[in-house]
């Protein structure tokens, strides 16, 4: 199995907010935005190991790159940013709170 490198960003947000979220350049990645009560530990083979719910049309399946929405609960929500296909690319994300 490749190894996949995975951006993690902390947002400190309010229930409430709301929270947009974009990627450029968006092709070939995509990120993902999990509740405050989420966890990290470490895998078996190093990478990270996520345990948690991501929000609507922000999950791993939804292959998010633009995102907008109403913030459920206070706490750090989690946002990864991981590669759609074989290769990453570098990239810029932008993260705004109203």
């Amino acid at each position: 199995m490749e190894n996949v490198l995975i951006a993690l960003y902390y947002v400190a947000a309010k229930a409430g907010q709301t929270m947009t979220v974009s990627l450029n350049p968006a092709a070939g990645l995509a990120f993902q935005v999990y509740r405050p009560d989420t966890t990290i530990a470490r895998a078996a083979d190093g990478s990270p190991l996520i345990t948690g719910r991501t929000l609507p049309d922000a999950g791993s399946g939804d292959n998010a790159q633009a995102w907008m929405g109403a913030l459920p609960a206070t706490g750090n929500y989690l946002i990864t940013v991981g590669p759609t296909g074989p290769s990453g690319a570098l990239f810029s994300l932008t993260i705004t709170l109203q």
